[in-house]
């Protein structure tokens, strides 16, 4: 590993650790209300890939952070068994948070990082992570191990990254940066991502969704209603999408 991923794992684990608002024991009215807004697109996301997650027996999320996803999979599909896991064992210490508030409890959660999982070869039937790919230091080592744990058959799902040709990395990347509040956000470039799947054996394919829930600022809105009306501009222009992995069944 080299110094400058080292350093951005540290900023990772620094944040849980010591966030205001999403540090270790600490349940906030902010980090409450900054969710809601991201629970209702993550229920939107998984609604297109329902048939996924019903037909799934064991589940497990990467990059879970506090884990409400997994609470979210848990309370929509509760006969799966649902494994949340982040780097940050701080993060993944305040799932409790989150079974309160869903009612109910994950089957597993541990930490790890997003390409060194626990999970035995095959044994998997969804993977999925919300929000959290664009953190991931090494996508084709963590596309591998996703290819490891699936079972034939088996689908991975990377629900509303921030994605973009490579001609807007820079800019866009740039742009995120003076939102985010630490320093590990990136945009994922969509064709190298699928190259990178096909690389690890996945069949890839991408999904551009520009929601129009949560914290908006007028112009953001403004451009996701454009982005919206004009839908063939999303693959050339800088767009959320849901990215879609399947393990082939030969």
């Amino acid at each position: 590993m080299n110094d400058d991923t080292e350093k951005k794992y540290e900023a990772d684990l620094d944040f849980w650790k010591n966030s205001p608002t999403e540090g270790v024991g600490r349940e906030t009215v902010v980090n409450l209300v900054n969710k809601f807004s991201e629970i209702a697109i993550l229920y939107e996301c998984v609604c297109r890939y329902k048939h996924i997650f019903e037909n799934a027996g064991t589940v497990i999320e990467l990059g879970a952070g506090q884990g409400w996803a997994s609470c979210l999979i848990k309370k929509m599909f509760p006969t799966g068994q649902i494994t949340a896991t982040d780097i940050s064992p701080d993060a993944v210490a305040s799932i409790g948070i989150w079974e309160r508030v869903f009612n109910v409890k994950v089957d597993a959660a541990y930490a790890c990082r997003s390409d060194q999982t626990k999970e035995p070869d095959e044994s998997v039937d969804a993977v999925f992570c919300f929000a959290a790919a664009h953190h991931f230091q090494d996508h084709h080592k963590t596309l591998q191990e996703v290819m490891r744990i699936l079972k034939k058959g088996g689908s991975c799902i990377y629900f509303y990254e921030p994605a973009c040709l490579p001609l807007w990395h820079s800019l866009t990347r740039a742009h995120m940066q003076d939102e985010q509040a630490y320093a590990t956000e990136d945009v994922l470039q969509y064709p190298e991502l699928l190259r990178l799947a096909r690389e690890a054996g996945l069949t890839g394919k991408v999904d551009f969704c520009p929601s129009i829930w949560g914290k908006r600022s007028p112009l953001m809105a403004l451009y996701l209603i454009f982005l919206k009306t004009f839908s063939f501009l999303q693959r050339l222009l800088p767009c959320n999408a849901n990215f879609l992995f399947t393990k082939e069944t030969s």
